[in-house]
């Protein structure tokens, strides 16, 4: 589940109304990109706010290549609700890979299920991904989604952001991401390799509509990175991992 569609579905859960808005932590908005085949990442952040605090655990595995598989764990406490906690399941795939000078997209598909604070659901949705990179470093993406949680019409949601890598460490991001009727959200952010290509470490500040309130969010992440995990404890052939090794 991009974060997207995670963020809508808990703040809508609540009873806040749909405020919606995954090119990588910190990013909410999705990119064009899958893990290598073999390898897995743990994404985890923290989101402290005065009208929601969360704590996000996102594994994900490509163990055949083709399809990145996903999910999320998060556990939320609103300020007028007890806390609530959401599961949720993804498959992503890339039709085409975004390469310098050149576009990519590709698209996933999920269910959230969320138990507690006082209410119960599940939501199901889809997201179309568009990523290209004008230059080696900066890369822009975009997203077009939508959300249904049951029986209701399904909910329109779009995300558009901006990479600007510095440093080989370090990378400077903004985006914009909302959803049909809602005023969109806004946050900038830096990652950084502590070390290259295996622990990322990254924060967000921005502004979002919580329970009717505009107000100031931070987010703090760490991403932990295992090449060809799967290869290692021999559920790949050895021409698979060779062909997908990283150079």
């Amino acid at each position: 589940m991009t974060r997207a569609a995670l963020a809508s579905f808990a703040v809508g859960l609540l009873g806040m109304g749909i405020d919606a808005a995954h090119a990588g932590r910190p990013l909410s908005t999705d990119d064009a990109a899958i893990l290598p085949e073999g390898a897995c990442q743990l994404e985890t952040w923290l989101r402290p706010s005065a009208h929601l605090h969360q704590f996000n655990f996102q594994p994900a595995c490509n163990p055949w290549g083709g399809v990145e598989w996903g999910a999320s764990f998060t556990r939320q406490h609103a300020a007028d609700a007890s806390p609530q906690s959401l599961v949720g399941l993804q498959a992503k795939t890339v039709f085409r890979e975004a390469e310098t000078g050149s576009w990519g997209a590709g698209a996933t598909v999920g269910v959230v299920r969320a138990a507690g604070g006082g209410s119960t659901g599940t939501l199901r949705a889809g997201t179309l991904i568009v990523s290209a990179a004008p230059t080696a470093a900066l890369t822009l993406h975009a997203n077009v989604g939508a959300t249904q949680e049951g029986p209701r019409h399904a909910i329109a949601n779009w995300a558009a952001a901006i990479e600007y890598e510095l440093h080989p460490r370090w990378t400077l991001v903004a985006e914009s991401y909302g959803a049909r009727h809602g005023r969109a959200s806004h946050q900038v952010g830096v990652r950084t390799w502590l070390d290259p290509d295996r622990l990322q470490l990254d924060a967000t500040i921005g502004r979002e509509t919580v329970g009717g309130t505009r107000e100031p969010v931070l987010t703090l992440g760490l991403v932990w990175v295992w090449e060809r995990v799967f290869a290692q404890k021999g559920l790949l052939t050895p021409t698979n991992t060779e062909r997908r090794a990283p150079n």
